[in-house]
């Protein structure tokens, strides 16, 4: 399993180019430092790479319709047990799967 974290959505920002492949899914956090949320996480990685399967938690109430700019999204509430988890991320992961299938397979992170 790769992994790459990020403790902000600057750090994401200034290390979003680097990345070598585009992510298999992302897990995020709703409230995030300095008035961010998830939205500002899911803009930047689309501006990059295209359909990315997107888990948020959040201990406030959010629905996956708060996310419409992504379809393949999961919304988890806290507290999240690990069970729920790992069922959320395979769930997400069966629907990104499906997804590339109909676009032609993998797609390449977006060109800069």
């Amino acid at each position: 399993i790769l992994t790459d974290a990020y403790a902000s959505v600057d750090a994401l920002q200034k290390d979003i180019e680097s990345i070598e492949r585009t992510p298999d899914g992302v897990i995020c956090d709703y409230r995030l430092p300095d008035g961010r949320t998830a939205h500002d996480v899911v803009q930047l990685i689309l501006q990059q790479f295209d359909s990315v399967p997107f888990l948020t938690v959040s201990a406030e109430r959010l629905d996956a319709a708060d996310f419409r700019c992504l379809d393949i999204v999961a919304v988890c509430a806290k507290p999240i047990n690990a069970e729920d988890l790992i069922k959320a991320l395979a769930e997400l992961m069966a629907r990104g799967a499906a997804k590339r299938s109909l676009l032609g397979g993998i797609q390449p992170g977006k060109a800069g």
